[in-house]
């Protein structure tokens, strides 16, 4: 923006500087033809040489005249050159700014897919790492698990041993003491048998315990399991209102620059010279309230009239429509391309 408001500066004043140059040309030329000596009124007191005389003035009159014309032809020709070389650079710099916008609004797009792609790899590391999470704690709850029936089995074993053990003890002292009433035999085996039914019993109750703790842990696993789907939806139902939040403004921002084209049309008044197809892009500086405070052409299509003409519109359709809820999207400043 910066090098196009030098250039237009520069080539106002080449401009300038040639239109001074053509004007004293002309001056210059005006006041040679009504310096120079009529033929008519050359005196000679012998009437014998006045034709001759006369000739030769008239001929060196017309040749200077007609070098004096070469010259203004060549130096204007050489001003036009000139002209057509500073337009040829003109257009040459105009064309390099506009491929560095394109390569400017190309660089842009790149780094937003490669942020899109980060933001991508960083969600799709987290939902790894998540699962990792998970698998490692499903892992650490089977190792516990198997231990603990490890653990079951063991004690399971010693107890058994113990009770073979005990019976073998028994046995053995039924051996040693079978001259023993039958009262005795009688009362060891009920207590072996009490002794069953209390490790039965025990055994039942374990059997219990695991099952209520297993229920509890599939009740707590489908209760985290309700929450994640109920957060997620409330995170798409947010994100959602976002996204329809978004397309309502820009919906409204596209119609209120629309609104702003066509006050400013309406105020326009063609110009002289103007045909259909011109366009202009406008930055208009604005106040609270859509006041226009100034306004400057960023880009032309070389008709001075017409850039003028929308200036003028800009000015006179001040305030523009601009609703106060989006006055900050424009920043206080409006870029406008005005094609009638």
């Amino acid at each position: 923006m910066a090098l196009t408001k030098l250039i237009k500066k520069m080539w106002d004043k080449l401009v300038s500087f040639i239109n001074a140059i053509i004007i004293h040309a002309l001056l210059l030329s005006i006041m040679f033809f009504t310096m120079a000596p009529s033929p008519k009124q050359t005196l000679s007191p012998s009437p014998k040489h006045v034709m001759q005389a006369v000739t030769i003035d008239e001929n060196q009159w017309r040749a200077a005249i007609q070098q004096r014309k070469n010259d203004e032809k060549r130096q204007f020709q050489q001003l036009r050159a000139q002209q057509r070389q500073l337009n040829r650079k003109k257009r040459q710099i105009e064309k390099k700014e506009r491929e560095e916008i394109l390569r400017l609004d190309k660089l842009r797009q790149q780094k937003k897919r490669e942020e899109e792609r980060l933001t991508k790899l960083k969600q799709r590391q987290k939902a790894e790492a998540k699962r990792r999470e998970l698998k490692r704690k499903k892992a650490e709850q089977a190792r516990l698990k198997k231990e603990a029936l490890e653990r079951k089995r063991i004690a399971k074993e010693r107890e058994r041993k113990k009770i073979a053990k005990r019976e073998a003890e028994l046995a053995r002292l039924a051996k040693v003491k079978e001259r023993k009433k039958a009262q005795e035999q009688e009362r060891a085996e009920k207590k072996r048998e009490a002794e069953e039914r209390a490790y039965l019993a025990a055994e039942k109750k374990r059997k219990e315990q695991e099952r209520r703790v297993r229920l509890a842990e599939e009740r707590q696993r489908k209760t985290d399991e309700r929450r994640k789907a109920r957060l997620a939806e409330e995170r798409q139902q947010k994100a959602d209102e976002r996204r329809e939040e978004q397309e309502r403004r820009a919906r409204l921002i596209k119609e209120v620059s629309r609104n702003i084209h066509d006050k400013i049309e309406a105020q326009w008044i063609r110009p002289r010279g103007y045909y259909r197809g011109l366009s202009c892009d406008m930055e208009i500086r604005l106040k609270p309230g859509g006041v226009v405070k100034w306004v400057n052409i960023i880009r032309s299509n070389g008709n001075s009239h017409f850039d003028d003409s929308a200036k003028d519109a800009a000015y006179k359709a001040s305030p523009l429509p601009i609703p106060n809820e989006v006055f900050d999207e424009f920043e206080k400043e409006l870029i406008l391309r005005f094609k009638p």
